[in-house]
């Protein structure tokens, strides 16, 4: 009795029910294999393309045959994990970066995109690696203590930050959690008073009663801007 596998694809939006699968114009989504088991239908694994699902069905249509006579099938052997190029992986995450918002709704700007780009180069050119899954916590303090040679410690963090957001964003693979928040350099501190003292009493002795207070809270909002800019930097990295 021929046991029949079928591969299907599950739709990512609009009707989510599994559609048989052709490998042409088929819905955007996962695909499976669908076989019969007492009656009742088993889904595999999701897998990312039809090739994919097509490889794994003639495999698996083997086994079921090779059962079916009362032999048995040989153990196989782990696959290896799938490995992702850095160039591929750059290549989507600029093409993600293209249509992605930010936090504030805004669109990356071009200049921003080229400096991400220019970062991520930099580094590949320096760790020599083919594949972004060898990219390890060494790496990147090998990377830091490399930049901290001749650049400022914000420019440090700058770069830093577009590697672990490709590595984080691109359409690949998510990598995160390789740095530590005391791995990152310490954030360049802040001047928290933006006017000398005499200049402030100088303002405040020609200002009205209005524009008096209107100084005060405004002095008070920039030093405590100013002197939160370092507890925000490591909120910003502990979301990384």
């Amino acid at each position: 009795m021929a046991h029949k596998v079928t591969i299907v694809v599950r739709p990512r939006t609009g009707n989510r029910c599994p559609v048989t699968a052709t490998g042409k114009n088929d819905p955007v989504g996962s695909y499976f294999l669908r076989h019969c088991v007492s009656g009742k239908s088993v889904y595999s694994a999701p897998m990312e393309s039809y090739d994919e699902a097509y490889a794994a069905k003639i495999t698996l249509e083997n086994k079921l045959q090779i059962e079916a006579r009362g032999g048995v099938v040989p153990e196989e052997v782990p696959a290896a994990p799938k490995m992702h190029r850095c160039d591929a992986a750059v290549k989507s995450y600029v093409a993600w970066l293209r249509t992605a918002k930010k936090k504030n709704g805004r669109f990356y700007t071009k200049s921003s995109i080229k400096a991400r780009e220019a970062h991520i180069a930099k580094f590949l050119d320096f760790c020599k690696l083919a594949y972004i899954e060898q990219i390890s916590r060494t790496t990147l303090l090998q990377y830091k203590e490399h930049l901290e040679s001749d650049l400022a410690n914000d420019t440090v963090i700058n770069n830093l930050m577009s590697i672990t957001s490709w590595m984080r964003k691109n359409q690949l693979v998510k990598i995160v959690g390789l740095l530590e928040i005391d791995d990152w350099p310490a954030s360049e501190p802040s001047h928290a008073n933006p006017y000398h003292p005499e200049e402030i009493k100088k303002m405040m002795a020609v200002a009205t009663d209005e524009e008096h207070l209107l100084l005060k809270g405004l002095i008070h909002v920039l030093r405590t801007s100013t002197l939160n800019n370092k507890s925000s930097f490591r909120r910003q990295v502990a979301n990384l």
